[in-house]
């Protein structure tokens, strides 16, 4: 049987162009055997460790699990009424305590939502705020 997360995780690493060492470094495992272990089905991750190999991978929890095929990622930026919502993240300078990582589904869902009505925005602002409360 193959293993699904295993070969995510390598697809996904390899696309950040991130080592087994390097990843495992990220991860704080000691060494990469351990990665390597992962990627070939012989260890699975803890459901402990799923988030943070996640973050590291820059891709969703369900991504890796084969419920979401989508890896791509988009930053919701908190708290700043004066972000361009289509401004692009990497040229926005903000804190990693200040962003929320969703994927792109979720992120088209917060838009329409954001456009209903002024209390529908105000609605979302407050639910992704509550959402990256219990992200950290």
């Amino acid at each position: 049987m193959k293993n699904n997360i295993g070969e995510k995780i390598r697809k996904r690493r390899k696309e950040l162009n991130y080592s087994q060492s390097q990843l495992a470094q990220i991860l704080g495992y000691k060494s990469r055997s351990s990665i390597n272990k992962i990627e070939m089905g012989e260890n699975d991750i803890p459901q402990s460790k799923l988030k943070n190999f996640a973050e590291a991978l820059k891709c969703t929890q369900l991504y890796l699990l084969g419920l979401d095929e989508e890896c791509g990622l988009e930053t919701y930026i908190l708290n700043d009424p004066d972000a361009d919502e289509y401004a692009y993240p990497e040229k926005i300078k903000v804190s990693r305590k200040d962003i929320l990582i969703i994927s792109k589904a979720e992120q088209e869902h917060l838009k329409k939502l954001r456009c209903l009505s002024p209390k529908c925005h105000k609605l979302v602002d407050e639910l992704v705020d509550t959402l990256y409360n219990d992200h950290k």
